[in-house]
């Protein structure tokens, strides 16, 4: 009873000074590394971050900051601001990292983009002046450089007190030791008498540096489990409890013991074990094996094969690939690509099957075509074409009418050279094109067509003393370009189609033909 009474007197006394000495005691100061600036989780190829970045107001590239922020509880990190100078730069996303033990920013990337935190308690870091690249994603380190007395309080008189494995002293016989100087942030306090200890790990804050210990048999104590997994997603299951972390490392708080545990993930084959925890923190590594499927895909010699869009060799083919759904293509010669899909599940350990066979030839298709434009202007030609699934055509085109004009001039009436044109108003048109290029088959009933050639349209007008003469302005003499669709009804084929020649006079096409 008198110990008792003791050590409500003691915890009272402490709760009104050892906390108003804390608060004199103390001393703060926020600090931003600014050599730490790294670029991390790019991709190799482009430098870019794999998480997509967005961009500020005023529609400029930002880049992404994860500030790991040290001796902070994680509801001291959610209390910072992130405080920029210059009207330039804007802060565009502030949130905890997912951890709590940190920020994640984004803000106007600038070559030198110049910012500090401020915390209403802690007050303003120093200022830092970066370099940032849009869309890159960065790693800074910080920390409150805050250090506080500690007191320990225990009703054990003798007491060895250590603070991160290191001693510090005894408990005297006020029942408590105070330690200077301790910075902000985690630390294993641990207390010894005899056969009796006490372990646990302290959080020290502005609002915590008194800390009771009640010495226990050593089979209460407790430890840190520390798994590192690959994959990062896997499954731990561990004293009836399934845990698990996206970032590939899981941590418990356990008793002093041996405990068995399964770790596991979709695709790979699970690991079982055991883990004795006699110390602050025991660590395991684990790595799970993927599961794999022996595959045997049977084809003739002449079958070439792909799985899932990636060629893999011709004729019989062996492997192993994990579970999952897989396309297998097939091409043999002059036959249109075959198509299967196969299931590999997790328990399949070998599979053989039979690939696709590519027995269907290419259509041999000869395209003969009456071809036409129909607008602005009417002209009149043949296409003719051959094609299996890629394949080619030529087409000719024109109005018939070989009008030669014997000068030129331009449509206000000025000759070429100098002089006047009277026109008698009497006018005529020439067309021709000569075009070749691809033809492609689509779908069975469909085959589109792009090509190019050379192509003229002359405007030519009669003079009064009955001369053709050519109207430069109005004529036009270059490239001709031309796309357009093929349709297959049975052997009767239907096109519609656009051309251009020199980049100035568009017909629209129509044509009709057979395909056999």
């Amino acid at each position: 009873m008198r110990n008792t009474i003791r050590f409500i007197v003691v915890a009272l006394s402490l709760c009104f000074g050892v906390a108003a000495y804390a608060q004199t005691a103390q001393s703060s100061t926020l600090v931003i590394d600014e050599t730490s600036l790294e670029a991390v989780n790019a991709d190799a190829v482009t430098g870019l971050a794999l998480d997509p970045i967005g961009k500020d107001r005023s529609n400029r590239a930002c880049a992404r900051i994860k500030l790991h922020v040290n001796r902070m509880t994680p509801e001291e990190i959610a209390e910072l601001e992130v405080r920029t100078i210059g009207g330039n730069v804007l802060v565009m996303k502030q949130q905890v990292a997912y951890e709590g033990n940190g920020l994640i920013i984004e803000l106007t990337a600038r070559k030198e983009t110049r910012f500090y935190l401020h915390h209403d308690k802690f007050g303003d870091s120093n200022l830092v002046t970066v370099s940032l690249e849009g869309n890159k994603e960065y790693r800074m380190e910080a920390w409150n450089d805050i250090t506080l007395p500690v007191t320990v309080v225990c009703m054990a008189q003798g007491a060895e007190v250590f603070l991160d494995g290191v001693y510090q002293g005894l408990i005297g016989p006020d029942h408590m030791l105070t330690l200077q100087g301790v910075s902000a942030g985690l630390h294993d306090l641990r207390l010894v008498l005899g056969n009796d200890e006490s372990f646990k790990q302290i959080t020290v804050s502005s609002e915590l540096v008194t800390f009771n210990v009640e010495l226990r048999n050593s089979e209460l104590l407790h430890g840190t489990l520390i798994f590192n997994v690959t994959p990062a997603n896997s499954l731990l299951e561990i004293d009836g409890e399934t845990l698990t972390s996206e970032s590939g490392v899981i941590e418990r708080r356990t008793k002093y013991g041996t405990y068995g545990y399964t770790v596991s993930a979709d695709g790979y084959h699970p690991i079982e074990g055991t883990v004795t925890i006699d110390t602050t923190s025991v660590t395991r590594n684990i790595v799970l094996k993927q599961m794999v499927t022996n595959l045997t895909l049977n084809a003739a010699d002449d079958v070439k094969m792909w799985i899932n869009g990636e060629k893999v060799g011709e004729g019989t083919w062996n492997g192993s690939l994990a579970p999952g759904n897989y396309e297998i293509k097939t091409k043999r010669g002059a036959h249109y690509p075959a198509f299967s899909t196969i299931s590999l599940t997790p328990d399949m350990e070998e599979l053989t099957v039979d690939a696709p066979d590519p027995s269907v030839p290419y259509e041999k298709n000869l395209l003969v075509m009456a071809s036409a434009s129909v607008y602005p202007s009417m002209s009149y030609g043949l296409m003719l074409g051959y094609v299996q699934t890629v394949g080619g055509y030529v087409k000719f085109r024109s109005n018939f009418d070989f009008t030669a004009g014997a000068y030129s001039a331009t449509s206000d009436c000025n000759i070429d050279g100098g002089g006047y044109l009277w026109p008698s108003g009497e006018k005529t048109e020439t067309i021709m094109t000569a075009t070749g290029g691809l033809l492609i088959r689509a779908a069975k009933f469909m085959y589109p067509y792009i090509g190019a050639g050379y192509g003229s349209r002359n405007i030519l007008w009669k003079d009064t003393d009955g001369e053709w003469v050519n109207i430069s302005d109005y004529s036009f003499t270059g490239l001709s370009a031309e796309a357009g669709i093929i349709f297959k009804f049975g052997p009767v084929s239907l096109s519609a189609g656009v051309s251009n020649t020199a980049f100035k006079y568009t017909a629209a096409e129509v044509g009709i033909g057979v395909m056999f």
